[in-house]
């Protein structure tokens, strides 16, 4: 049957391959937004096929946000972006990572389901979807909603002259909605 299994990161010693024990069924992790590829905080796993095909097969992720059932391409990304199988090295694990990119917008902890499409002049894994070896994403969100405050007149005190005070005001992170800021003298 066309398809796909995931595992551990396979040896890179070939020698153990033969202990590698891929399957199929959905696989949950949780990794941290902003992270870095094979750091702490992105994953790490291993890809083969199921069935050797007779032409090369391209696997490609399809990244959908569980809340919204919306295909995304833009927080959760794959490193290669694809992987390729030659009829010789079907059941050969590929090293497969993924991470949260960072985006700068405060929306708290987000779920996303990685699932996977086939594509190949073989017909039996052409435009295949796999469903049975997902990968759920539980991405945790880094960003804070916070403003930097910057003076930028060099006198922090008004003077008898009038000269005022001046500052510049950034948001952190990039806004949902409208934000309002509110002064009050002490």
């Amino acid at each position: 049957r066309a398809g796909v299994l995931l595992g551990e990161i396979p040896p890179d010693d070939p020698s153990l391959l033969s202990l590698w024990t891929p399957s199929t069924g959905e696989r949950n992790t949780t990794i941290m937004e902003g992270v870095s590829f094979g750091t702490n905080g992105s994953y790490s796993f291993g890809m083969t096929l199921r069935a050797e095909p007779n032409q090369a097969v391209i696997v490609k992720p399809v990244v959908t946000e569980i809340d919204s059932g919306s295909v995304v391409t833009d927080q959760v990304v794959m490193s290669p972006l694809s992987v390729t199988f030659q009829p010789t090295q079907w059941n050969t694990p590929q090293k497969i990572q993924i991470m949260a990119n960072s985006d700068n917008t405060v929306e708290g902890t987000k779920l996303y389901r990685i699932s996977w499409i086939m594509q190949s002049a073989d017909s039996s894994f052409n435009e295949v979807s796999e469903l049975d070896s997902a990968v759920r994403v539980t991405v945790l969100d880094a960003d804070q909603a916070n403003i930097t405050l910057t003076r930028l007149s060099s006198d922090i005190r008004f003077t008898e002259t009038g000269e005022p005070v001046r500052y510049s005001i950034k948001l952190s992170s990039l806004p949902t909605a409208n934000v309002t800021l509110n002064f009050a003298p002490r």
